[in-house]
């Protein structure tokens, strides 16, 4: 007997209930983003070097747990690891406000908090992205993931303006109360799915936890597509993480912005992120998936250029954030789509929690570095010359698609052979002669 096919996303309510979950809780998170290092800056006087620290930390837990996480996470049901993550940060985030009407919030207790919530949202993440094959056709993979990248999108503008505008009126830590109540709907909405999801295979129980690691690594090493698909989100994480942690230090202290502009600069990311999620599938069937993430990575590049063109008087200075934010949401949203869909749509389903576990550690491993480098160089030689350095660095991560095959990929490829079912096929060329195309 053939199983039925997957519902489409636009009118399947169990994906529609995921979907909602996550673009409640992204806006959530979206105002913690201006607040959380507002909180720091202001509120608790950071320096650079502790700013680099606080960004760091989040991070710190995908090289600690990253790679077990997508063996344990095959081994179990996805949805109460992602119902019992959103109840676990709703508890964490509503601490800060209690602390601080306490008197008592320190830097110190931001640190442990945000290791505690990164910690979360690794396993979280890993099973968010590997329950939604679960919910949606293969085919429909784009669509779906252009869908939540348009509701963070979507968050992405309306988060930093509440952001800053609840920051304003309430103060900082009284506006991250906004983000434990998002973390509270999404448990909410996630428990009201549905559809059943099968039980774990067989296999997953088969052998220990770090030989599944040792396959899944492997796996992804080996996939002539996933490689350099994995050296520019890595490349440029590491380079943006430097931004992350001395962007807001940037903006108040060296551009003289306040709450409200700098939620105003942050929305702009999502309005270039809301059309990138837009079009993405378009441009990929003009262009081919490669040539969009291609363009997409350029734009990207050169939109982080602008961020340190302009600096004054404070007039230009908005507008130029504005439009460098709109452009680099654009392009980096554009790459996204099409790289989550290509990791989805390649890894075999019992290696899926493992490849996205294994992507994730590498590419979100070295944010950490990234973070930590940011604060000691702008320590050393000033925020403005640090982000410059880091924006250039951005652009130069486009020669990894430049230089490789995944620029000539016309579409997502077929899935890859799994190996433990065939051992001796070339995952390779199966690839190359089903999915790439000459170069233009």
């Amino acid at each position: 007997m053939t199983e039925p096919a997957a519902p489409k996303p636009a009118d399947d309510g169990d994906f529609n209930r995921l979907w909602a979950g996550q673009t409640v809780s992204v806006m959530g998170s979206q105002v913690s983003g201006v607040a959380m290092p507002l909180i720091a800056a202001i509120l608790l006087k950071a320096t650079p070097a502790q700013m680099g620290f606080l960004v760091a930390i989040p991070f710190l837990p995908n090289l600690l747990v990253g790679l077990p996480a997508g063996a344990w996470v095959e081994r179990v049901r996805k949805r109460p690891v992602l119902i019992s993550g959103d109840l676990m940060r709703a508890l964490l985030v509503g601490m800060i406000p209690v602390l601080s009407l306490l008197g008592v919030l320190r830097i110190e207790h931001l640190y442990v908090m945000a290791l505690l919530g990164g910690t979360i949202g690794v396993f979280f993440d890993v099973a968010s992205t590997a329950l939604l094959p679960a919910l949606v056709a293969r085919e429909r993979l784009v669509v779906a993931n252009g869908r939540l990248q348009s509701s963070r999108a979507v968050a992405q503008i309306a988060g930093p303006s509440l952001g800053g505008l609840l920051v304003a009126l309430l103060t900082a830590p009284v506006a991250v109360t906004v983000d434990a109540v998002s973390f509270l709907v999404s448990a909410l909405l996630t428990t009201s799915i549905r559809r059943r999801e099968p039980a774990p295979a067989a296999s997953a129980h088969a052998s220990g936890l770090w030989a599944d690691v040792g396959e899944g690594m492997r796996f992804v090493f080996r996939e002539p597509i996933l490689r350099p698909a994995l050296g520019w989100v890595a490349s440029i994480n590491l380079c943006m993480a430097v931004l992350m942690a001395e962007y807001v230090l940037y903006l108040t202290r060296v551009l003289g912005f306040g709450p409200r502009l700098v939620g105003l600069s942050l929305t702009s990311l999502g309005v270039g992120s809301i059309i990138g999620a837009t079009f993405a599938q378009r441009l990929a069937r003009r262009i081919g998936v490669g040539g969009s993430i291609l363009g997409a990575a350029l734009l990207a590049g050169v939109a982080g250029l602008l961020l340190t063109a302009v600096t004054a008087p404070l007039p230009a200075a908005a507008a130029g954030q504005v439009s460098a934010l709109i452009l680099f949401g654009l392009g980096t949203t554009i790459a996204n789509v099409n790289l989550i869909s290509l990791f989805q749509a390649v890894a075999p389903p019992r290696l899926l929690a493992r490849t996205i576990a294994t992507i994730r550690f590498v590419t979100w491993g070295v944010i950490p570095a990234g973070a930590l480098a940011g604060g000691a160089l702008a320590t050393r030689f000033g925020i403005r010359p640090t982000l410059f350095a880091a924006m250039v660095g951005v652009l130069l991560s486009a020669g990894w698609v430049l230089f490789s095959r995944l620029r000539s990929l016309a579409e997502v490829p077929p899935q890859a052979e799994d190996p433990e079912e065939a051992p001796s096929s070339s995952v390779a060329a199966a690839l190359a002669e089903e999915a790439l195309e000459p170069a233009v």
